[in-house]
């Protein structure tokens, strides 16, 4: 259950990857980034998955487990940052970008 998750989430108690992602550190660091990635999507699959009518109150159980660690609550923020600040750049990038002239021509066309 959780118990293996949260250490993912916190960063600790990471797995070795498998040999073939061993060879360098930047194979090191896609491989952490998407295990990093997949917990995050296990626990938001999680959250909009579980309702207030689940058994045995599990939505307010798994809710509670974020809160029971400080830890836990410091490193959703630090999530929460991250993620915002590679979403803003990528939306400066995509305005910067010809990307953006051609999705407003094709959405004029379609109009």
């Amino acid at each position: 259950g959780l118990k293996f998750l949260f250490p993912l989430f916190l960063g600790t108690r990471i797995p070795k990857p498998c040999p073939s992602y061993s060879r360098s550190d930047k194979s090191k660091r896609e491989w952490l980034n998407k295990l990093e990635t997949h917990t995050i999507r296990i626990f938001y699959c999680l959250c909009q998955h579980l309702d207030e009518n689940s058994p045995e109150d599990a939505k307010a159980r798994f809710l509670a487990k974020f809160t029971q660690d400080e830890s836990k609550c410091d490193r959703v923020a630090e999530l929460l940052l991250y993620y915002d600040e590679k979403a803003r750049k990528a939306e400066y990038q995509f305005f910067r970008s010809d990307v953006e002239e051609v999705v407003e021509d094709e959405e004029t066309v379609l109009l």
